[in-house]
């Protein structure tokens, strides 16, 4: 017998199984195909932006804000109060976009007391309800002190020193900006601030009120007296303290 009658007889029909090298080769070229496609459209895409650089954009939103609320307004006749909730109120009402028909009515939603009984009774069965600039003006009127200015004044002859000296002087100039705001026909000036406060200071050792001619320099100077003289009488009662202190401690261990 030859060997060639010894190998396997050829199969027909079946086809051939291909090599892997020729199946990575035309993954690679597949991969090439998709890399040059891909390429095309970025360049086309660019072109294009590039042909028109005015392209529209999503909208953005605006950022979100939480605006500080006003107080609600019970009816009291004080001017501080009056002025507070007409400009918190009116900043309010700006800043929130609320449209000039709904004013009035939104900022009645923050009334209560004797204030929801005169809105109510005021404004309520009128045709035409008046505008916010006008109501601001009427509500005003009604509900400041008629002797607001009187008060203001009253104020500021009697202010007095009834804790430090740097707290009297906060107070002091607190009060003359009230003054200047609601009463500028008498507007307190920087010389009747000085000459207010050295009244108010007389009464502290190693305080000089001649030497001063500014309002500030007098706050600093007065200020460290103040001080001095605190902690000078500081001393003698913490002595003290400390001898009755140490007295009942030898009380104390005497009873035992």
């Amino acid at each position: 017998m030859t060997k060639a009658s010894h190998m396997p007889p050829p199969q027909h029909g079946l086809p051939a199984v291909p090599s892997p090298i020729i199946l990575l080769l035309n993954e690679l070229k597949s991969l090439k195909i998709e890399q040059a496609k891909t390429n095309m459209e970025l360049k086309e895409f660019r072109e294009n932006f590039k042909a028109n650089p005015c392209q529209e954009e999503e909208p953005k939103l605006p950022p979100t804000f939480h605006y500080r609320q006003p107080s609600v307004y019970t009816g009291k006749r004080d001017i501080n109060c009056v002025y507070e909730w007409v400009h918190n109120m009116n900043d309010y009402l700006n800043l929130t976009k609320i449209p000039p028909s709904e004013k009035l009515l939104f900022a009645s939603t923050y009334f209560d007391g004797d204030a929801r009984i005169w809105f109510d009774h005021t404004y309520r069965d009128l045709s035409e309800d008046p505008t916010w600039e006008q109501f601001k003006a009427e509500f005003v009127l009604y509900w400041k002190p008629w002797n607001y200015k009187f008060e203001l004044w009253h104020q500021w002859k009697k202010i007095v020193v009834t804790s430090t000296v740097r707290n009297f002087a906060n107070d002091l100039r607190n009060l003359r900006n009230t003054i200047n705001l609601f009463s500028p026909a008498n507007a307190v000036t920087e010389d009747d601030l000085l000459e207010r406060f050295l009244q108010g200071v007389t009464h502290l050792e190693g305080f000089c009120e001649t030497l001063y001619s500014d309002f500030d320099s007098a706050v600093v100077a007065a200020d460290r007296a103040d001080q001095d003289y605190r902690e000078k009488n500081r001393r003698p009662r913490l002595l003290h303290h400390l001898k009755l202190t140490d007295r009942r401690q030898s009380l104390d261990d005497e009873s035992f």
